[in-house]
């Protein structure tokens, strides 16, 4: 994506401030909504995407956790291999964001996801669709953790995760 002075930005760009890592508003989006707000303190918040490119057939997932003071804790990305459709890569992004959470971070926990039908399966207590077995290892994993809680965010304040 181009942005309008030519400048190859991507998708979702978003400016730090300064060396801290907490993430502000991109020039040029007074009106718009902050890419990423802190959790509360106690609290870590991990943000995931999944991706799927149907014309080659490439998926991946992104990590990143981070605390109440915008800290990043840890990131992680990962190939998906076999992977059919976009709903399937972002419920693996919840899986392994869960997974790496309980193991990194196994207290208070804040799931991010901008699937809705992947944050609603989460929060059911069954599934029988056809990534049923996906957010039962992603349950699995959050009940190492001390608290946890998914919520459904739109895409762009996903920018810097």
């Amino acid at each position: 994506m181009r942005s309008a002075d030519g400048s190859d930005k991507g998708k979702g760009h978003c400016s730090l401030s300064g060396n801290s890592g907490v993430l502000k508003k991109g020039k040029g989006m007074p009106n718009s909504a902050p890419c990423w707000e802190a959790p509360p303190e106690g609290w870590i918040k991990v943000n995931v995407d999944g991706s799927f490119v149907l014309q080659i057939g490439e998926a991946g997932a992104g990590i990143v956790a981070r605390n109440s003071e915008g800290k990043v804790l840890f990131t992680a990305w990962h190939e998906l291999l076999r992977c059919s459709d976009a709903a399937e890569a972002e419920a693996n992004a919840c899986m392994l964001g869960l997974r790496l959470a309980a193991r990194w971070t196994p207290g208070r926990v804040i799931l991010e996801t901008d699937c809705v039908r992947i944050a609603n399966a989460l929060q059911s207590e069954s599934n029988r669709s056809e990534l049923g077995f996906l957010i039962a290892e992603a349950r699995d994993h959050a009940k190492m953790m001390e608290d946890w809680r998914v919520s459904k965010v739109k895409r762009e304040q996903f920018c810097g995760s």
